[in-house]
């Protein structure tokens, strides 16, 4: 999960732009070991669309140097 700081407006001032993705599951597992199930809930109801939607209005993965897939093996 990117957060939202690859703004197009401070693109000038990175020296790289990294997108790091995660398996919906593993992310959804994350979030409840850290927030718990309540806010795991909440977060795949309201925040991750809105994540999505941003990723996508603003074109973040493509306009970044490197994308990586994130898994628990690494």
């Amino acid at each position: 999960m990117e957060k939202c700081s690859c703004h197009e407006r401070l693109e000038a001032y990175y020296d790289m732009k990294v997108f790091l993705t995660i398996d919906p599951i593993e992310q959804i597992q994350r979030i409840e070991k850290r927030n718990g199930s309540e806010k795991a809930v909440e977060f795949q109801k309201k925040w991750i669309p809105l994540e999505e939607l941003y990723f996508e209005k603003c074109r973040t993965r493509s306009r970044c140097d490197v994308c990586f897939t994130m898994c628990d093996e690494m």
